[in-house]
């Protein structure tokens, strides 16, 4: 698949985990789906796995789970795939329940992705904190989805799809200012909590933050995502603070 208009250099992907692939499995078909082609710096990209047998029944996890680390995403600029690693995922080691799926089921879940866990200052990290925006800079790049078996460590890989990230414009450029700024938003818009440990003043400098922005820009194209977050984190904080 030939990328479209313009390509990221690889130094950016370079905080990326490189991607070896392992055995297949041609027991299972992976769909992946993108909700846009097109988006700009600092919007979540929202991707929908589907898995499915390609023939026979076949036993898989109930669950499909980033945290898990059951399902993985893969994204490249141009030349070769790396392993992209969100908030939390693959920290989770319980044991899953099996379901088996017959010819004509299958087993779906989406998956959010905007916040690197291994950006670099200088590659969308923030001096400090360890985390950054994965894409800090506008480029086309092509996703894979990756199933990986628990049982038997095989691999299911998707069709790649093509998504191109753009600069923002008009009312989005100083919302994605300020959430460029700090990336601890984006985590927030991710995840639907901070992280780490802040004050109680911080926590309510970045309530703030986020009221600002929704009534500043209502129009923007982060503003979905803005309200949903600050609704996750003031419900947080009005239960944490009431013990």
């Amino acid at each position: 698949m030939k990328l479209p208009r313009f390509l990221i250099p690889l130094a950016i992907l370079s905080s990326w985990a490189i991607y070896c692939q392992p055995a297949a499995d041609p027991s299972l078909v992976l769909q992946v789906a993108s909700d846009h082609a097109d988006y700009v710096l600092g919007q979540p990209v929202v991707l929908t796995f589907r898995l499915s047998p390609s023939s026979a029944p076949v036993q898989v996890p109930n669950r499909l789970s980033v945290e898990q680390g059951n399902i993985a995403v893969l994204i490249s600029s141009g030349s070769g795939y790396s392993e992209y690693r969100g908030p939390g995922w693959g920290v989770k080691t319980a044991i899953q329940k099996t379901v088996t799926l017959a010819q004509g089921q299958a087993i779906e879940a989406q998956v959010i992705i905007l916040i690197n866990m291994i950006a670099a200052p200088g590659q969308g990290g923030a001096a400090g904190t360890g985390i950054g925006y994965l894409f800090p800079q506008a480029g086309a790049f092509l996703m894979k989805g990756v199933y990986r078996s628990p049982a038997s460590g095989a691999e299911t890989e998707s069709a790649p799809i093509s998504v191109v990230i753009h600069d923002p414009v008009a009312s989005d450029q100083p919302v994605w200012n300020v959430l460029r700024a700090d990336p601890r938003l984006g985590y927030l818009i991710q995840t639907g909590v901070l992280p780490g440990y802040m004050s109680s003043a911080d926590e309510d400098a970045v309530v703030q933050t986020l009221k600002n922005l929704l009534q500043l820009y209502p129009t923007s194209v982060y503003q979905p995502w803005i309200a949903t977050a600050l609704d996750q984190l003031s419900k947080f904080l009005a239960i944490q603070r009431s013990n």
